[in-house]
């Protein structure tokens, strides 16, 4: 009896002491959370302020204490990304797919990968998939009745000439019918062309050609029935050279007319016939650089002029059989043949594709009549007789969804929240001009009911533009020269831009803050502080840090003699400069004055910047216009959440969902409540 009761106290005794054991680890979980959690909240706030390296140490610190917080580790992961270093980002978001296996967490990963390679896409795909079709019969008011040809503007957005009801429909980059024009009651549109926020549109019937804005608020128009110099009959194909002249394809008399933009006759060469510089039956025409391509249609070819209307040679083939629209995308025709389909010819290869399907077979058209290459790869063909818009995506594409990173989160309004995000392609290039139909939010589970989108377009359009000039010996021989090429690069700047001086040898200091003075920014790059070194790395990094939360038109522009030194990438490989610049699009200008390191070129190219000889300093003129006149690719979506203040430090999960041509991105964050 006594021994089975020393049994059953024994027994008791440990399991106590288990739990106890149970309950003290336990509790040392709970409170290495709390700590960690603690330098979470601190690496939340920088991340925040879009201060991504001092974020990153605070997530790292939130890990070392609690290593399973999942939450730390996705903010790091994005910390790393949107600071550039991307191999890093890479290898947390595998340590997070090691243990969750989520899809979106591995698109993080392939995105990351893909971000490595080209970043900038100038190749036509061989294959393409049929991902999307616009028919008229479904637009009630905006139907283009057997359309002749499209257009697209720097939105995306499209046009499209309607041949039997003269109508000019636009249709936004989602694919919605949102305005139409009819210019008179028997116009029969043929012809478009897009440049500088300017539509041309060549009028059949009226033997006019009329200029809309984006609108489609006609701003002018010329024209009139005849076949003298400046008068037309029947006019179809239009296309604007670099200097805003347009080339009409007068099509009744068998030759090209080229106006001036304010539609004053240049110039006029072509006959009907068969043989050199004649044609039959022309009906469209194509700019590339300084030569002019136009569809001979009946004669089955493609004649290829100067400027000047001097003929140059034919392009000939048995893909050939009705060729009618004409289009350019980079160094590629895109040919479309009424009964051959889509053709592309490579102008520096002298090779013709036709448009193919995953299979390999010719894509079919009933009556094929135009097709563009859209600013995301997609191949937007007009077919006639179907009256629709088939949209044609790249098979490398087509299964790749949109990369959404959150950048950060403001609640300083609360309970209005906004969450400020960029939407790239798999390939790191920015998706433009999306809006709230193009985005979901999700808050703990509850779909936010109402968005806004449009913030960022109605910022104004000031630069905010950091200046680094190298301080070293060889500099200082050219200061008189680096001083009057900052006259050309300031000359338009205005009281709402904001200047930012960096000086740099062996290290980087700030000569002047940000200021719209042209006299104290010149005062400050002036400074006599010269010496050995060029540590230009840390200058380029610290610089795009101080230009990344800004709201406004971003820059950076370098003066530097080109000569590296070993130490010069020292603080960031050019890798992490490239990466960061380019998350933030934010473009690096160089103007050298003695040689061009390879490595700083390859910055100028891959971050949408360039690279000057200061000699050309008139040159840099353009670097302002370039910056002021980039497109918006940020976005911030403001939402009022359910929330109250009686929720403070309650932890917010949000998700994001965005959307754009059958394409789909994914995001995940939060936010404490203040």
């Amino acid at each position: 009896m006594i021994k089975r009761a020393a049994l059953f106290f024994i027994s008791v005794l440990s399991v106590l002491c288990l739990n106890g054991v149970v309950y003290s680890q336990e509790n040392e979980r709970f409170v290495k959370y709390e700590m960690a959690k603690t330098r979470f909240d601190k690496g939340l706030v920088f991340y925040n302020q879009m201060n991504y390296l001092a974020a990153v140490e605070y997530f790292r610190q939130a890990l070392s204490i609690y290593n399973e917080y999942h939450v730390a580790r996705e903010y790091l992961a994005r910390s790393y990304k949107l600071a550039g270093y991307c191999d890093s980002a890479s290898t947390e978001w595998r340590f997070l797919y090691d243990d969750t296996a989520s899809a979106s967490v591995k698109h993080k990963i392939d995105v990351l990968n893909n971000m490595q390679g080209n970043y900038f896409s100038n190749e036509i795909s061989d294959k393409y998939v049929d991902s999307f079709q616009i028919s008229s019969k479904f637009l009630k008011n905006y139907k283009f009745s057997y359309p002749a040809d499209i257009v697209m503007d720097n939105e995306n957005s499209m046009y499209i000439t309607s041949f039997s009801n003269g109508n000019l429909v636009k249709i936004d980059n989602n694919g919605n019918a949102e305005k139409s024009v009819k210019f008179a009651s028997d116009s029969v549109l043929y012809g478009l062309d897009y440049r500088d926020g300017v539509v041309a549109v060549s009028d059949f019937n009226q033997n006019k050609i009329y200029f809309v804005d984006r609108n489609l608020k006609k701003t002018g128009e010329f024209g009139t029935r005849g076949f003298k110099e400046g008068q037309l009959n029947g006019p179809q194909g239009l296309a604007f050279d670099n200097s805003g002249n347009i080339f009409v394809v007068d099509t009744g008399n068998n030759r090209i007319q080229k106006f001036n933009k304010n539609g004053k006759f240049v110039l006029e060469f072509g006959r009907k016939g068969k043989y050199k510089g004649d044609f039959d039956n022309p009906t469209d025409a194509a700019v590339y650089n300084d030569r002019l391509f136009i569809t001979d249609t009946g004669n089955s070819r493609i004649c290829e002029f100067d400027l000047y209307g001097n003929f140059k040679r034919y392009i000939e083939s048995s893909l050939f059989s009705d060729p009618r629209g004409i289009t350019l995308s980079h160094s590629r025709l895109i040919i479309s043949d009424m009964k051959k389909g889509l053709i592309f010819y490579n102008l520096e290869e002298n090779s013709f594709d036709s448009l193919l399907d995953p299979k390999g077979g010719v894509i079919k058209f009933s009556r094929l009549i135009n097709a563009v290459r859209d600013r995301y790869d997609n191949i937007v063909a007009v077919d006639h007789d179907r009256e629709e818009i088939r949209i044609f995506t790249p098979v490398n594409r087509v299964y790749n969804n949109l990369d959404v990173s959150i950048t950060s989160i403001d609640t300083h309004s609360f309970p209005i929240v906004a969450v400020y995000l960029n939407v790239n392609d798999i390939y790191g290039n920015p998706v433009y001009n999306l809006n709230q139909n193009n985005f979901a939010i999700i808050e703990d589970g509850a779909r936010v009911p109402s968005l806004y989108t449009g913030y960022f377009k109605e910022v104004d359009t000031s630069v905010n533009m950091v200046v680094a000039v190298e301080k070293t010996p060889q500099m200082k021989t050219v200061i008189n020269e680096t001083l009057w090429s900052m006259d050309n690069l300031l000359a338009k700047v205005v009281k709402t831009d904001k200047i930012m001086v960096n000086n740099f040898n062996i290290d980087y200091w700030t000569a002047a803050e940000f200021d719209w003075s042209i006299r104290r920014t010149k005062k400050a790059a002036a400074e006599d502080d010269y010496t050995h070194g060029n540590n230009i790395s840390k200058v380029i990094y610290n610089s795009l840090n101080s230009l990344v939360a800004l709201n406004s038109k971003r820059g950076l522009v370098v003066y530097t003699s080109g000569i590296l030194d070993d130490n010069s990438f020292s603080d960031y490989d050019k890798d992490i400069l490239i990466n960061f610049a380019r998350t933030h699009f934010i473009p690096v200008y160089f103007i050298y004055t003695e040689e061009m390191n390879p490595d700083l070129r390859d910055i100028a190219e891959r971050t949408g910047g360039r690279i000057v000889h200061l000699s050309d300093a008139e040159k840099t003129s353009m670097f302002y216009d370039e910056i002021r006149n980039r497109e918006e690719y940020r976005y911030s979506i403001i939402y009022r959440t359910y929330k109250t203040r009686e929720f403070s430090k309650w932890w917010a999960d949000i998700q994001i969902n965005a959307s754009y041509q059958n394409k789909k991105g994914i995001e995940w964050g939060g936010y404490f409540v203040p």
